[in-house]
């Protein structure tokens, strides 16, 4: 059963969740310290091999306008593109426009930095999901 990830990048944190593509469900998985981008790809590295992840969803910074989220925009590019030189993966953006409104509404009982990046992770994973099979109408 092959794995996606679901990557919410942030400066300090890149929140993390998987999803069985079977399944069509993501959850949230934890976090990286983005230390720098070697960092980063070495842990990606490990997870993907011990997921079995065939896919990695990134969260796109577009502007409500849906015009380019500036300068973060630009950041989260070089990450991708530093990313598929150094992983064998294929890597999918996908638009994160509403992800921090949605996850500031499920916020409710959850505390940590950490439980948000990895709920931004799983929202922007589900909604790659939901685009790629609602077509089943499951």
């Amino acid at each position: 059963m092959s794995k996606i990830l679901g990557l919410d990048y942030g400066s300090k944190r890149i929140g993390l969740a998987v999803a069985d593509e079977e399944l069509r469900l993501a959850i949230p998985f934890g976090i990286i310290e983005n230390k720098d981008y070697s960092f980063v790809a070495n842990t990606l590295h490990k997870i993907i091999h011990e997921e079995g992840a065939t896919k990695i969803i990134i969260g796109l910074p577009i502007s409500l306008a849906g015009e380019n989220g500036g300068k973060i925009m630009g950041t989260v590019k070089e990450f991708i593109e530093y990313l598929k030189n150094e992983l064998e993966i294929e890597i999918i953006t996908e638009d994160e426009r509403f992800t921090s409104e949605q996850v500031n509404s499920m916020m409710r009982g959850f505390q940590t930095k950490y439980e948000r990046d990895a709920i931004a992770a799983m929202l922007i994973l589900q909604s790659y999901l939901d685009r790629k099979f609602k077509h089943l109408n499951i």
